[in-house]
């Protein structure tokens, strides 16, 4: 059965690729997500907080844009992801890099969350500060996600992928000549590759004439377990509860 793990992040910076702030909200789990190609930061991944599925790894993204004039832009990332024993996450939201860049980005911020507590950690580097909010429990979902209609979606089978089985999906929907302004139909694609180990996507590319091309992919995949430090608040941070704790977000 095929995962849209990555896929839901994508159709949501659909939504909001005109904006030139990030605003929008993920799951308890993550940071906001970014406009790609518009904002200078960008949380790649969004990491199932399973137990007994340990792993660490380095997310590399790539975005594309070609202008009016013909002019090629791209922007990259990369960012440092990980899950323990105990299916505590660690996700990173690094600044972007032109390719001239040398080096990884400076880091905005971490999420840490832990699936049995139930809570969730924001380390912010610029004020040292950490912010500890409480989610509400999990409600259970479907086990399988009917495809919505207009969407086309081709089996590319089993390849592999740093020593994974991964199983491929090419997904597309066409937007209609003059639905969204547009004189010709507008096609946007996007193929992923789904890890059943990880239960996550392995690698991403997102295609859409209006917004460019995105290309992520997990490297340096160790399944070792990760340095406990990662799901911990350094000494140095204040921690402070969240005045307003979410009641209803959402994994």
């Amino acid at each position: 059965m095929f995962r849209q793990t990555w896929f839901h992040v994508w159709a949501a910076l659909l939504l909001i690729a005109a904006t030139t702030s990030a605003q929008q909200t993920t799951d308890g789990q993550n940071a906001p997500i970014a406009s790609v190609g518009v904002s200078t930061w960008f949380s790649v991944v969004n990491i199932p907080a399973i137990p007994d599925a340990p792993f660490s790894a380095t997310t590399m993204m790539d975005n594309t844009q070609t202008l009016a004039d013909g002019t090629t832009v791209t922007t990259k990332t990369t960012t440092t992801i990980a899950r323990d024993s105990k299916g505590r996450t660690h996700n990173e939201n690094r600044y972007y890099l032109r390719p001239s860049d040398k080096g990884q980005g400076h880091i905005r911020d971490i999420t840490i969350f832990d699936p049995t507590t139930r809570i969730k950690t924001t380390l912010t580097f610029a004020t040292l500060q950490a912010i500890v909010s409480s989610l509400p429990p999990q409600q259970p979902r479907p086990t399988f996600r009917a495809i919505r209609p207009g969407i086309d979606r081709e089996d590319l089978g089993l390849s592999s992928i740093d020593g994974l089985t991964v199983h491929g999906f090419r997904q597309s929907r066409t937007i209609p000549e003059g639905a969204d302004g547009n004189d010709r139909p507008i096609t946007i694609t996007d193929e992923y590759w789904y890890s059943d180990e990880l239960h996550m996507n392995i690698t991403l590319k997102h295609t859409d004439p209006r917004h460019g091309t995105q290309f992520v992919t997990l490297t340096q995949l160790s399944r070792d377990e990760p340095d406990q430090k990662m799901f911990e608040v350094p000494a140095e941070y204040k921690v402070s509860r969240a005045e307003n704790p979410s009641s209803t977000a959402k994994e």
